[in-house]
């Protein structure tokens, strides 16, 4: 279903403990270009995330060549996730990612369309929020394999009992029965018995 592309960004793959918790999670994904374009891009990208103010990148997921998603009659996608701490507010971190999509090239033609860059912010620590133009935890990502996968790569399984527990019908993505575990928030409270 997915290709795993060989590259190195000279970050680790994978979190542990309360970085994985903490972190900012970001999907990255590019369809335009040669496989030396994209991979070159999505480089440059990283660096330009690593440089934002009072932000580092803590760890990067393995790239994944996928089927496009929405618009099927395109070529298919290059994705990831990174991991990475930021003292930027939620809203000023989206601007500065679509800024950064602008300078890296980004062209604006049709939802779900061909892209030359693509940044979403996915998770943000045990943050949920919801205004006109940001909804964190992104509110495909239980429906987007190509960001769930690297997702679940690039967290693991450090994070102990603080995970929020997404529902998966992919048996392949699956770790015990219908569940498995992000390092999203703390586990849904169950409601209070009536009396």
């Amino acid at each position: 279903m997915f290709k795993r592309i060989p590259w190195k960004t000279g970050w680790p793959t994978q979190l542990s403990g309360s970085d994985a918790t903490s972190a900012v999670y970001i999907g990255f994904g590019v369809n335009i270009g040669s496989h030396g374009e994209r991979v070159r891009l999505l480089l440059l990208a990283l660096r330009r995330l690593n440089a934002l103010p009072a932000t580092r990148v803590l760890a990067v997921s393995s790239l994944y060549e996928t089927p496009p998603w929405g618009v099927l009659e395109q070529d298919p996608f290059y994705n990831g996730v990174v991991a990475m701490r930021t003292a930027l507010k939620p809203h000023d971190l989206l601007h500065a990612l679509k800024t950064l999509e602008v300078a890296l090239g980004r062209k604006h033609r049709q939802r779900w369309g061909p892209r030359e860059i693509d940044l979403d912010i996915l998770i943000a620590g045990r943050l949920k929020l919801t205004t006109d133009r940001l909804t964190i935890p992104h509110p495909q990502l239980p429906n987007r394999d190509f960001a769930l996968v690297p997702l679940k790569e690039v967290a693991g399984t450090g994070c102990g009992a603080s995970s929020c527990y997404l529902r998966s019908s992919k048996p392949w993505l699956q770790q015990s029965s219908q569940l498995y575990l992000l390092p999203v928030c703390s586990p849904p409270t169950p409601p209070r018995p009536r009396r």
